[in-house]
């Protein structure tokens, strides 16, 4: 969990994927951590990505290090936090990175049976595989 968690910070910012019924949908995320050994997104309920995990909670997160052409593929299955334990979240991602503040409207989602794949950019290379939990 942990490596998987260095790698999406390393690289700043990855993208998220869901389906918006049958279309796929990307965007940029940057706000990841672990909380309660989970891996921890953060989005607000605004927003279309909210709603598209809502009706299917499965999503892919990737990332790509152009610097030694490594790449991850992580999916799993969103499952959302109560505010109570959002709020909670939020205060341990301060204390680490200060840059965010919990608002209303905000949500926080752990990905639950996820599954790493980091990838060594040789098409023929090794593929480490890492269940989380």
């Amino acid at each position: 969990m942990d490596e998987v968690l260095a790698y999406l910070r390393a690289n700043g910012v990855f993208y998220l994927a869901t389906i918006d019924g049958t279309v796929p949908r990307i965007r940029p995320f940057g706000f990841v951590m672990i909380y309660k050994d989970k891996l921890t997104f953060s989005t607000n309920e605004e927003k279309e990505v909210y709603e598209q995990l809502l009706t299917n909670p499965h999503f892919e997160v990737c990332s790509f290090n152009a610097a030694d052409d490594t790449w991850i593929r992580v999916r799993g299955k969103a499952v959302f936090l109560s505010k109570e334990e959002s709020m909670e979240a939020t205060e341990l991602y301060k204390a680490v990175r200060s840059s965010i503040v919990y608002e209303d409207g905000d949500i926080i989602f752990q990905m639950c049976d996820g599954v790493a794949e980091f990838h060594d950019g040789d098409p023929d290379g090794e593929m480490k595989v890492l269940m989380l939990s």
